[in-house]
């Protein structure tokens, strides 16, 4: 591994080690300056116009309860339902929009931001009004441009009209409605003032997101440590027997212990043949003696993901067959990190991932590397630059011997080299198998009930 530049040489790093499955005292809220700084560096990409962008509507109740939308969230830090912001480029202004505030929605949701002054120093935003007076803050704003020449609206889902037109009463509902689609609510724009220049933000946005600030750097690096924790919980905890939503559940258990309560993606577990179907999340068989396990599985901390990927044998023994397979990725991953730095492409990377696995008698079945931020598959050029984090993922998979091998880590591109956030959860067949000596938490539960009906 290359060294790191003092750039990304952030606290976090210091205590990337396997850990207990005791919760850590979680790092603090992301500072309201942050997004302050990303609504900044989006205006100053733009000369003129205005920027609108809205949040997610209301959702029905599910487990990991309400999801912002990524580039809304990125911008402005907010989680809350019905959420509108606009940006003035020319003069930096930040107005955001919320719902007013509600005795009812305070006593079954708890707190939320609301229209205030104290609420809009407390998030550093010029003003907070509430979201239903949407449509008459635009309506004077574009009046405003009309009286020179058509404004310009910088929003999301811009750049084509849909096919159809609402009727005028659906429009009317629409162009209030938070909730209605971007595509809809342009749609309404172009029908209520002729001669509106309407441009997709979407790209700038997205190429923001690529190279990441240090707080979002750390973020990822600890749902990668958690995401390290929770799979080598889950390789001490497998045995003949178990089922693959049983591996899954002691990962999991880490996960929730460090403060990690959303997944990043599905838990993808598969036992034997599974391995071979790259996003298998069915997680139903029975994992039995003389099988490998990929495992692929990693949470959101504090809204960044990781994803971490190892294969283990079920018995915690390789067969010699299995042994070279696993050995082989893992020569070829390495080869890969070693390629990770500043000007490097995804595509030579891929290309390279390509030649190694056929130098061993491998088909590539699917890229080796992609970005990690806020999605899982985040946003981020082909060229590397510091402060990027990628995915390297090579993979093989013989069906016909029914066993597949995918490892993968979290690479930081730094000044002059990378870091694995992950290379300190073991890779290699002889370190594997050495943790998966170690007793698991399902085997320790397994334990305590026996010693509990003896007691009885």
């Amino acid at each position: 591994m290359r060294s790191h530049s003092k750039t990304f040489l952030i606290p976090v790093f210091v205590a990337l080690s396997l850990s207990s499955i005791q919760a850590q005292e979680p790092m603090g809220s992301i500072d309201p300056s942050f997004f302050k700084g990303r609504r900044q560096a989006l205006m100053a990409q733009l000369d003129s116009g205005i920027v609108v962008l809205r949040g997610n509507g209301r959702q029905g109740a599910g487990l990991d309860g309400f999801t912002q939308t990524e580039s809304f969230y990125y911008l402005t830090g907010i989680e809350q339902q019905n959420t509108a912001l606009i940006l003035f480029p020319e003069t930096g202004r930040d107005i955001l929009l919320v719902e007013p505030y509600s005795r009812f929605t305070a006593q079954w949701e708890g707190f939320r931001v609301v229209p205030s002054e104290a609420h809009a120093k407390q998030y550093q935003y010029d003003e907070i009004r509430a979201v239903t007076g949407l449509p008459r803050i635009l309506s004077e704003l574009i009046a405003e441009g009309l009286a020179g020449s058509p404004p310009k609206v910088w929003t999301t889902g811009g750049g084509g009209r849909r096919r159809g037109r609402p009727n005028e009463a659906a429009a009317n509902a629409q162009f209030r409605d938070p909730q209605s689609s971007s595509a809809v609510f342009v749609d309404d724009l172009r029908s209520r003032y002729e001669g509106i220049e309407i441009d997709d933000v979407t790209r700038i946005i997205d190429s923001l997101r690529g190279v990441k600030q240090e707080s979002e750097i750390a973020r990822i690096a600890e749902a990668t440590r958690i995401a390290c924790d929770g799979i080598a919980e889950a390789m001490k905890s497998t045995v003949p027997g178990v089922y693959e939503f049983q591996i899954a559940a002691a990962a999991r258990y880490v996960f929730h212990r460090n403060g990690a309560r959303q997944d990043a993606y599905a838990a993808i577990v598969g036992a034997g043949i599974n391995g071979c179907v790259l996003h298998y999340s069915i997680n139903s068989k029975r994992a039995e003696s003389g099988e490998i396990v990929v495992m692929d599985y990693a949470p959101k901390f504090q809204g960044y993901a990781s994803d971490v990927t190892r294969t283990f044998p079920v018995n915690g023994e390789f067969s010699p067959e299995q042994r070279k397979l696993v050995q082989d990725v893992y020569d070829v991953q390495q080869i890969l990190i070693s390629l990770v730095k500043p000007g490097a492409t995804l595509g030579e990377i891929s290309r390279r991932s390509q030649e190694e696995l056929a130098k061993r008698g491998y088909v590539s079945a699917h890229g080796p590397s992609h970005h990690v931020g806020l999605n899982v598959h985040d946003k981020g050029g082909n060229t590397l630059e510091p402060g990027m984090l990628i995915t390297i993922e090579p993979g093989a998979y013989l069906r016909d011997q029914e066993m597949g091998c995918r490892i993968e880590d979290v690479i930081l591109v730094t000044e002059d080299g990378n870091i694995n956030l992950s290379g300190h959860l073991p890779s290699k067949p002889e370190e594997i198998e050495a943790l998966m000596r170690g007793e698991g938490v399902q085997q320790t539960q397994v334990g305590l009930q026996r010693k509990q009906a003896v007691r009885k």
